[in-house]
């Protein structure tokens, strides 16, 4: 199975994908954990580039899909057929939620890209971690921002808004109030997935 999770940043999901992890280890399944950018040797040298320097959106969309590609084929794909669950903080509806509503690409140009890199390749399930941005930024106050992080109010605004359309429209996409004590998340999360699959 391939789980998702996804969010602005601050909104919580390190912490959920650190106790869904610890669930798995005591139950005896196998798992990894990675994430986007990044996953793999080529995708952690794209997020440190995106994390540094100020792109271009379609540059962004470009280096997304190129790590993605690479992530899919390398890691998830293979880890799947072994049999592990994997769990990736961020996946494809980030790109939609940050480079089509945050920065304006068009989803026509997405959907090419897509379709020309990972195809249909979709996870199984994911959590969308809605926090407001008010929130946020009380959470974050104390962090170091990287290039993306400080897009400012109007592009968070954007993704959030993002994030929720996809969310009402997308039957896998789980929405979970990401401003509830960390507790209460994470029981919200393995409610969902005793749903879902046989733990």
């Amino acid at each position: 199975m391939f789980i998702t999770f996804e969010g602005i940043d601050g909104a919580g999901k390190t912490t959920q994908i650190k106790s869904l992890a610890n669930l798995f280890t005591e139950l005896g399944r196998e798992y990894i954990v990675t994430r986007e950018p990044g996953g793999t040797e080529l995708g952690e040298q794209i997020r440190d580039i995106l994390k540094k320097y100020q792109l271009d959106p379609k540059n962004e969309t470009l280096l997304l899909y190129a790590n993605r590609l690479d992530h899919v084929e390398k890691l998830i794909k293979p880890s799947i057929k072994q049999g592990k669950i994997v769990i990736s903080d961020r996946f494809d509806d980030s790109t939609v939620a940050y480079q089509h509503f945050g920065r304006g690409i068009p989803i026509e140009d997405i959907d090419k890209i897509r379709s020309f890199t990972i195809g249909t390749f979709e996870p199984d399930l994911t959590f969308f971690l809605d926090l407001d941005l008010e929130e946020k930024y009380d959470r974050m106050s104390s962090r170091k921002l990287d290039t993306i992080e400080k897009s400012g109010t109007e592009f968070f605004s954007r993704v959030v808004d993002g994030y929720r359309k996809m969310a009402s429209n997308t039957p896998r996409i789980v929405r979970i109030d990401g401003s509830q004590r960390q507790e209460k998340v994470f029981e919200d999360i393995k409610s969902i997935l005793l749903e879902k699959i046989n733990l």
